[in-house]
């Protein structure tokens, strides 16, 4: 066994530990005074992080001599950390800080129990006396919140530590006032003591939401940084627990952003839109609140020009995400939101396109709408945001005010043509589809429809052509030769008229593929150039495919067939030009051709799945995409569509009968009669062999699922015993 000296037993030897840290303690810790490079400095605290040199926790039979040794080599490394801070060497309190943050989290429970208090005191003093270095003060901050952190685990601390709280946030006060990484940590430390100690903050509240207020609002500050001051001020109705804190505080933030946005939209808008949601918010009869920030001087003394660009649009952004943060957050008590006025003022900004409202007598020059039109993108991505959080938040509860979504959604389908903002569009009709069920889907029924298939109705003439190497040339496959029926009733949808989707997506079983690819009919290189991004057709499949699982039984004659038709040509074009292309350079989050063929195969699952016919259509040819899926091994696709054959399992090896229309066999039945029974889609008889009954399908009744006719008998006989 090994001791203070002498050989280890290995590397899990427990007298390592100590023995490392009286190493770390007379070889590498600096004295007061003394400097360090950052390298070394860097060495030091990954070695006592990594080993947990500080924990003096113990594993196995407890061993005096080990305990003994550790504690002193903790002991000796507290001592040199006090010393330094004490030093009068900024760089060596500096120091002391930095060794500070990896002792407080390390240290056992008894040891911090002893120190805290002193450890406190040390930090409060570089907080409240701030070096003009901006590091010290940095890493002070980071060195009180972890002390925090480290305090909230003690129960029988609670008292002590929210005192300590209160004492930190006067000096905070002074730093938010700073601009830069000093200013960021302050914020970072306020947000600990508020979320951990929230009754501390009590009695300067209106201090500190006028001095977060200030920096949302000043054109200084990043938009990082913006975003997260708005999270904190979301966090501050937390302190003062009660319904009226909370409404108080969205109700000052949406009258502040309607106020910005009269002086944004003069001229594209209807004068009379800001004071119809001021009347919304703050009704006839009742006093105003206070203006949030206590009447900041917005913009200071920017140019018009640059004001509109570098503070209003960044800061309508950042109360925007405050109002997302506090509506998707947890609080304590029931709040009342205002909905009818947070709906119209989603409406007011995602309805303004940037013309003109009117045209003869305009209110605005030419360069405040050049300037909306180049800061409408940022807007509106904020307050699409803003729609997607309020229907997270509050989910079910929204449905009196369903039809003023479905309406808002619908319009904005028309204006919205940028990738990023088609695709926000259609994740927030996913959440409204999940959370409110069948009926929003009902609803929404005729605008995703319309939508999707306006975004995928070129998937299947020129999707995959105009990503191969030659983008200038679009193929068609030839539709002109007749398909001769083999069976009596064709789906419904072969009977309908051919609309200008179902040219350019012909039925599978009417495909022939084309042994010379020409180019569509009125389609030349200039005008075949641009293909929807496929960002915008995953969002779309995406779509389709809760629409299909949520609501795919419902007014199944006016959208199915046109729905089931695209989605197999999607499918099979995604499989037969995508499946050994893929694209050479994609940077993260950026979708590829493998995601757009995963996202049409699992569309094309909820189709078969969800289809209201006994016999799904084109259920031969997905049957064998799957297969052919299912190949690519070791991928997602393949993982995917091993899940959809067993999924369709039911669909292609029928168990028995249905048991709506299909009789009891029993003996003795009487089968002289032509009585007649739906076997899946089809007609049957039953007919008499060596004492057994037989099921016997028509030949023309045949659904033709299986790939291929070959080999196959007139007719299948199924036997009951």
């Amino acid at each position: 066994m090994a001791g203070a000296v002498g050989f280890l037993a290995d590397l899990n030897d427990q007298w390592l530990k100590p023995r490392l840290l009286r190493v770390v303690v007379s070889e590498q810790l600096p004295q007061p005074g003394s400097t360090v490079p950052p390298s070394e400095l860097a060495s030091i605290l990954h070695a006592v992080r990594t080993q947990g040199l500080l924990t003096e926790a113990i594993q196995g039979p407890p061993d005096r001599k080990l305990a003994e040794a550790w504690r002193a080599a903790v002991d000796a490394w507290v001592q040199r950390v006090g010393e330094l801070l004490q030093s009068d060497s900024p760089h060596s309190r500096l120091l002391g800080t930095c060794f500070l943050g990896v002792t407080v989290p390390d240290i056992s429970n008894e040891r911090f129990v002893e120190s805290y208090s002193g450890w406190f005191e040390k930090i409060l003093s570089n907080l409240q006396e701030p070096s003009s270095w901006q590091l010290a003060t940095v890493v002070s901050c980071t060195s009180m919140s972890d002390l925090f952190v480290r305090l909230a685990k003690f129960l029988n601390l609670k008292k002590q530590a929210s005192s300590f709280a209160g004492r930190v946030v006067e000096p905070l006060l002074l730093l938010l006032n700073e601009n830069g990484p000093v200013a960021d940590e302050a914020i970072d430390l306020l947000r600990t003591v508020i979320k951990l100690y929230p009754s501390s903050l009590n009695r300067h509240y209106n201090k500190v939401e006028s001095a977060i207020a200030a920096k949302v609002m000043s054109a200084e500050v990043n938009v990082n940084s913006s975003k997260k001051f708005a999270r904190v001020l979301a966090m501050l109705p937390s302190v003062r627990v009660s319904e009226g804190s909370w409404s108080l505080m969205i109700q000052k933030i949406l009258i502040g952003v309607n106020n910005l946005l009269n002086d944004a939209f003069v001229g594209l808008e209807e004068e009379k839109k800001g004071r119809e949601i001021m009347m919304l918010l703050v009704p006839p009869g009742n006093d105003p609140p206070p203006v949030l920030g206590d009447q900041i001087k917005l913009g200071g003394n920017l140019h018009v020009t640059k004001k509109f660009r570098a503070f209003t649009v960044p800061t309508i952004s950042a109360l925007a995400h405050c109002c997302c943060v506090m509506l998707t957050s947890y609080y304590p008590v029931q709040v009342n939101v205002p909905v009818r006025a947070l709906l119209a003022l989603l409406r007011r900004v995602l309805l303004v396109d940037g013309s003109l409202h009117n045209k003869k007598f305009p209110s605005t020059t030419s360069l405040h709408q050049e300037l909306i039109c180049f800061e409408l993108p940022s807007l509106h991505s904020s307050f699409l945001d803003l729609l997607h959080a309020t229907i997270k938040g509050m989910r079910s509860q929204l449905l009196p005010h369903a039809a003023n979504i479905v309406r808002l959604i619908a319009d904005y389908f028309k204006i919205a043509k940028l990738p990023a903002m088609r695709t926000k569009v259609y994740s927030i009709v996913q959440l409204l589809l999940t959370s409110m069920g069948v009926g929003m889907s009902l609803h929404l029924l005729e605008v995703i429809v319309s939508n999707a298939v306006g975004d995928l109705d070129d998937s299947c003439v020129n999707e995959m052509t105009l990503l191969s190497t030659n983008p200038t040339k679009v193929t068609n496959e030839s539709s002109s030769r007749s398909y001769s029926k083999k069976r009596k009733q064709e789906p419904q949808i072969q009977n309908s008229h051919a609309s200008g989707l179902e040219k350019a997506a012909v039925s599978p079983k009417k495909r022939k593929t084309s042994s010379t690819p020409t180019t569509s009919k009125g389609m030349t290189p200039e005008t075949a150039s641009y293909v929807t991004p496929l960002c915008i057709k995953i969002a779309a499949l995406e779509t389709l495919e809760i629409l299909l699982n949520v609501g795919g039984s419902l007014r199944t004659d006016h959208w199915r067939p046109k729905v089931d038709l695209l989605l197999i040509n999607i499918a099979r074009s995604a499989c037969d030009s995508g499946a050994g292309y893929e694209q050479s350079t994609l940077t993260a989050g950026e979708t590829s051709i493998s995601d757009f063929r995963l996202a049409s195969l699992k569309a094309l699952l909820a189709s078969f799945l969800s289809s209201p016919y006994a016999r799904p259509p084109y259920l031969a040819q997905g049957i064998e995409l799957f297969r052919r899926g299912k190949l690519d091994i070791g991928t997602r696709l393949a993982e995917f569509c091993s899940h959809a054959l067993l999924a369709l399992d039911v669909l292609t090896h029928p168990r028995a009968l249905s048991l709506e229309r299909a009789g009891p066999l029993v003996p003795g039945l009487n089968c002289s009669g032509p009585e007649k029974i739906v076997f899946g889609a089809g007609r049957s008889k039953f007919s008499q062999s060596k004492g057994q009954l037989q099921v016997i399908e028509d030949e023309d009744s045949d659904d033709d699922w299986l790939p291929s006719t070959q080999g196959r008998a007139h007719f299948k006989s199924r036997v009951f015993n």
